[in-house]
């Protein structure tokens, strides 16, 4: 058994040109994962850690709030932090988004 170090997972994602297909595919398995344990849970948040990549293509960033409702998510429960290996682009629009 190999255990790989997400910090290493993380940067061969980065350098194949993978984290954000990778991001998007966490992002909408995670909302139908969490739609389906809200009842449940009703007070759970989920949190999302992104590559800061992934916010360059803005109409993916603006559809964000859109996944989450289209989910039955409430958006108040959905967390997105953001991996700190390098600058935020565009954080007027992902500021936007984010509130």
């Amino acid at each position: 058994e190999v255990i790989i170090p997400a910090g290493d997972f993380v940067e061969v994602a980065e350098q194949l040109g993978m984290a954000q297909e990778m991001d998007r595919a966490v992002f909408r398995k995670g909302l139908a994962h969490y739609a389906k344990i809200n009842p449940k849970y009703p007070d759970a948040c989920f949190f999302f850690n992104l590559f800061p990549r992934s916010f360059n293509d803005l109409n993916w960033v603006r559809g964000i709030p859109e996944m989450v409702r289209g989910a039955g998510v409430p958006c108040d429960r959905i967390v997105l932090e953001i991996t700190e290996r390098e600058a935020l682009p565009n954080m007027s629009q992902v500021r936007a988004v984010i509130e």
